[in-house]
């Protein structure tokens, strides 16, 4: 929804308006069967689609510095007493197409519909705007946000920053913006999110602290996005952003979305999580990037579960490390990862209160490594997660598979359409197995409730 926040001098430098536009969603369905079989690609906590945490920096730095903004999100993650677009799905009129021989795709526009953008944008006179887009494969209704952006204001100078410009920018020059920006804003890295933009307060407290990233992993694009030097935040500062949000918002979800939030632990991370265990706000803490296992200590292990940690998630890849280092440029230490599980443990952490991230989908993957990082994880007696792989524009394995991924546009590079599995039967296999994830909210092992939700037999055989 749009809102305008004003600053504190009697007449603002210039009018901005940022736009968070809407998204497109692919949506499956058991082929045969009829709309009542689908079911949407969004569930659990609101935080599991990010807010527009750059757009937010951006507006504050624009507020700090004398000028109004405008501000549209067209798909928000607001409590339930708003009115948040988030909720509002309607399905598009682009036809349906075959994922494989048992499941066909539609697609879900998820946010405001263009018409009412079009309705809003109609009312507005600014002197810049500001488009994001932080998916590659969410590029379509951005473009066609721009279009109606310069439908209203063909003389106003649009640029088009995020994620996907910065990735994919041979791409985003097709848009009709006038400038792609990209990289990171400059002077907005330490600026905390104000959520008076969004009309109100997210369900959660948003945290990202964090840039940059020594490694290279060959699926990854942090690296290129942020640069190889890891860098952090003031500790107090994010310390200090959880507190206000708790007082003034009463919220006690908190999601720190950091790549590599372990490392200089006693520099960052660390002193945050002390300071929540001292005041005792009684937080639920999450961390949807993970964790790396190799960095995990019994003292981080400890603070972890004091500071309102309920569930872990450890960044495994794939268990077969000679396929973890050929094919992801990763290297993976087992016996690390088992004192890091024993860690865990010894802190109060169940078996099913740990997760263990899997990469599937990835080209070439045959069904049995599927099956075997599956089973490795079930006999360390935790909970698997199943990540489908996306073919990230920038990235090693996008650039290594270029000749069979440049034709597709990029929606189709959607990590639930599994662009990269030539065999439909893997694919048909990849699509049962997600439900696995179904036992997580049940708070229990998967390996001996699997056969409550698969309906593959062959699978369960090979599960066994």
């Amino acid at each position: 929804m749009l809102h305008v926040v004003k600053p504190e001098c009697k007449r603002p430098r210039a009018r901005y308006l940022l736009i968070n536009p809407p998204i497109q969603e692919p949506y499956r369905a058991h082929a045969g069967k009829g709309d009542s079989e689908e079911s949407s690609p969004y569930s659990g906590r609101g935080y599991t689609y990010p807010l527009p945490i750059g757009l937010l920096r951006i507006a504050g730095k624009l507020l700090a510095d004398g000028n109004e903004v405008y501000f549209l999100d067209c798909f928000s993650s607001l409590p339930r007493t708003y009115p948040s677009s988030r909720q509002r799905m309607t399905k598009t009129e682009q036809p349906e197409f075959a994922i494989t021989k048992n499941w066909r795709v539609s697609y879900m526009h998820l946010g405001l519909r263009y018409e009412e953008i079009d309705k809003l944008l109609g009312d507005i006179r600014v002197d810049e705007v500001f488009v994001g887009c932080t998916f590659t494969y969410h590029n379509e209704p951005t473009h066609y946000v721009i279009d109606l952006c310069k439908k209203h204001m063909p003389q106003t100078r649009l640029t088009l920053g995020g994620i996907y410009p910065t990735l994919a920018p041979d791409i985003a020059r097709t848009s009709r913006a006038d400038e792609l920006f990209i990289g990171p804003y400059p002077g907005t890295e330490n600026q905390s999110l104000n959520y008076n933009f969004l009309g109100g307060p997210p369900g959660f407290i948003l945290i990202k602290g964090t840039s940059g990233c020594p490694h290279r992993c060959a699926y990854c694009a942090v690296h290129k996005l942020e640069g190889n030097r890891f860098k952090h935040r003031y500790p107090d500062d994010v310390f200090e952003e959880i507190v206000r949000a708790h007082e003034r918002y009463g919220l006690v979800e908190v999601g720190i979305w950091d790549s590599n939030i372990l490392m200089q632990y006693n520099e960052y991370l660390g002193p945050i999580l002390k300071q929540i265990i001292a005041s005792d706000m009684k937080l639920r803490m999450s961390a949807p990037e993970g964790f790396d296992y190799r960095l995990l200590t019994p003292e981080i292990a400890q603070d972890l579960k004091q500071s309102g940690f309920s569930t872990i998630s450890l960044a495994l890849e794939n268990v077969d490390n000679t396929y973890a280092r050929e094919q992801l440029n990763r290297q993976n230490n087992i016996d690390r990862l088992k004192k890091a599980i024993s860690y865990l443990r010894d802190a109060g952490f169940e078996g099913h209160m740990i997760r263990l991230f899997i990469i599937v989908g990835l080209p070439d993957q045959d069904l049995d490594n599927i099956i075997e990082n599956i089973r490795f994880v079930w006999s360390l007696g935790c909970n698997v997660t199943l990540f489908p792989f996306t073919p990230i524009p920038g990235t090693q394995l996008y650039e290594e598979h270029l000749d069979d991924l440049h034709s597709l546009p990029l929606k189709s590079l959607h990590p639930s359409l599994y662009c990269c599995v030539k065999d439909d039967d893997i694919k048909d296999a990849l699509i049962d197995l997600s439900r696995l994830g179904k036992l997580n909210q049940q708070r229990k092992p998967q390996a001996d409730n699997f056969q409550q939700v698969l309906t593959s037999p062959n699978l369960i055989e090979m599960l066994s």
